[in-house]
């Protein structure tokens, strides 16, 4: 499991791709992982952006499957396999 957040002062500068990318890279090598899944809730339009950018493409929608700030929200499955 590894979640990447990167500050906004630092946005725009490549280094989320760069985390991702060495992430991945180091997974397929180490324990052969060929797929990778992303959970984002609905509203982080930035995350679903940032993913879709990098290959991954919506898997599937869950009905208020994260809490968070007092309130239900969709959690959307992206996915990708390498």
């Amino acid at each position: 499991i590894v979640s990447i957040t990167i500050s906004p002062a630092f946005h725009g500068k490549g280094l989320g791709k760069k985390l991702l990318l060495a992430s991945m890279k180091a997974a397929k090598k180490k324990f052969g992982t060929k797929l990778f899944i992303s959970n984002i809730y609905s509203e982080n339009s930035s995350s679903i952006k940032f993913f879709g950018k990098n290959g991954f493409q919506l898997a599937g929608t869950i009905p208020k499957g994260f809490y968070k700030d007092g309130k239900y929200h969709d959690r959307m499955i992206y996915v990708k396999v390498v």
